[in-house]
């Protein structure tokens, strides 16, 4: 049963209160925004001695890290990517080519935008779970109770590690489930979190910076995807150089470019002459109101032209509401249903995207690989990709100016946009660097390195460890 106050008066501390009275079999407070009962009795039967969080030390020394006699390791992810459920997502595709590379594969996803399942199998052996949660604040601990009912069973955690997406909410929960069942801890990041820009840029990066302070030196691996990031990492923290790994980012860019659009867009939207394209999850932080209203002046100036909307979740009623506000009805088009944003994308006139996390990274990284110039917002891990007045129109957050600015560039300058669509796709590949099936090797043996993985043959086990 689930219990949830109606009242809090700071339901981030009191969230971090609940996780830390589980950790350490503290009594439970009775003003907790979320008790669960299964949760705390997977906590009787399994007691396991948690480390002093007090001290910047990893969850698991080298000497203790679990050894898993298997020729693959079992993962578990934690992220806010919530278009791994979309069927044929690009974000779908990659985690099921990681199911090609360890022996089980896991996802839990934070969001608040309720799916009508609990869990969802999208290959042999990939799963992913949503926390359904009802408020932000709740993500972290929601996470701790998927991983405590869906992934131990049988009197064993399924996972040999926990890898968090990023080094805010998403690593403090990898921590505690990390902490919980003894398993290695590994940090993704890419941000320079220490730029004072960052804490401006958003009123929650405060909390997410402290969060990054504390996991980071705590991790049994940090994955960064350039030398930059790496340096950034060690010169703020005292962690050991060798436990930073340079992986970088996963897309399959050839298998990108060599897909048949199912459709293009002027046969299903024959009025529109021109479009720009959204691709993003219909929540607040993808600042998609933000959008309309940038491109209100462009839409009522040319009729001919459509701003089409690829996504779904809990604001889609007041962006349409907004819509109505503005007078856009014809213009404007939600595509809710619609999972193959790859080929909006090979007909679209150009992509906006102005928010920073892994998700519109990929998205962006698509858009490169298909030739579909952007209009963005500065992403510390793919500076080198969109740079503004050289391979993409690159905005500072809340500049409505430059975007409405950058529409209009884009649709009267059709030399500029494939200018700067084939330095992106330049600059795209050196970041990627080799192959697919490089990279995807590459993030093998650096989560080996994180559990100790001994690659026995398989012929040779005769019984696995279920851990």
């Amino acid at each position: 049963m689930v219990n949830r106050s109606t009242t809090p008066q700071d339901p981030t501390a009191r969230a971090m209160r609940g996780l830390d009275a589980v950790l350490h079999d503290d009594a439970i407070p009775d003003d907790l925004v979320i008790i669960d009962e299964t949760l705390l009795k997977n906590k009787k039967r399994e007691e396991v001695p948690t480390p002093n969080t007090s001290s910047a030390t990893p969850i698991c020394e080298e000497s203790d890290v679990p050894v898993v006699a298997r020729d693959k390791a079992r993962v578990l992810f934690i992220s806010y990517e919530d278009d791994v459920f979309v069927e044929g997502s690009v974000t779908q595709k990659r985690y099921q080519s990681y199911g090609h590379i360890f022996e089980e594969v896991h996802i839990i996803i934070f969001g608040s935008f309720i799916h009508e399942f609990s869990g969802l199998q999208i290959a042999q052996n990939v799963w992913a779970y949503p926390t359904n949660s009802r408020y932000w604040w709740a993500y972290p601990y929601d996470a701790y109770q998927i991983a405590g009912t869906q992934l131990y069973f049988a009197d064993a955690f399924r996972a040999d590690v926990v890898i968090a997406q990023d080094p805010y909410e998403l690593a403090f929960a990898a921590y505690c489930i990390a902490t919980r069942y003894r398993r290695a801890l590994v940090i993704c990041t890419s941000e320079d979190l220490y730029d004072p820009y960052f804490l401006e840029t958003n009123e929650d990066n405060g909390y997410r910076a402290w969060w990054a302070r504390f996991v980071l030196p705590r991790a049994n691996r940090i994955f960064v995807e350039k030398e930059r990031t790496r340096e950034m990492v060690l010169a703020h923290h005292r962690i050991s150089e060798g436990i930073v790994d340079i992986v970088p980012k996963y897309i399959d860019i050839a298998s990108l470019q060599a897909a048949r659009p199912s459709f293009t867009l002027k046969e299903r939207y024959p009025k529109f002459t021109f479009t720009l394209l959204v691709v993003a999850t219909l929540v607040k932080e993808e600042k998609i109101d933000f959008i309309i209203n940038a491109a209100q002046h462009t839409l009522h100036q040319y009729p001919s032209m459509g701003l089409i909307i690829v996504g779904s979740g809990p604001e889609l009623k007041a962006l349409q509401t907004l819509v109505r506000e503005k007078k856009l009805m014809n213009n404007v088009v939600f595509e809710v249903h619609s999972s193959d944003y790859v080929s909006f994308m090979h007909s679209a006139g150009m992509l906006l995207s102005l928010t920073e996390n892994s998700t519109t990274e990929e998205v962006l990284m698509s858009a490169a690989a298909v030739g579909l110039p952007v209009i963005t917002t500065s992403h510390l891990s793919l500076e080198s990709v969109f740079v503004n007045g050289e391979s993409g129109i690159v905005c500072l957050p809340g500049d409505i100016g430059c975007v409405i600015k950058g529409i209009g560039t884009y649709i009267t300058d059709s030399v500029l946009r494939l200018r700067y669509t084939q330095e992106a796709l330049d600059r795209l590949t050196t970041l990627v660097k080799g192959s697919a099936q490089n990279n995807l090797t590459l993030l093998r043996q650096s989560v080996e390195k994180a559990v100790s993985v001994q690659t026995v043959p398989l012929e040779v086990i005769t019984t696995l460890d279920t851990m």
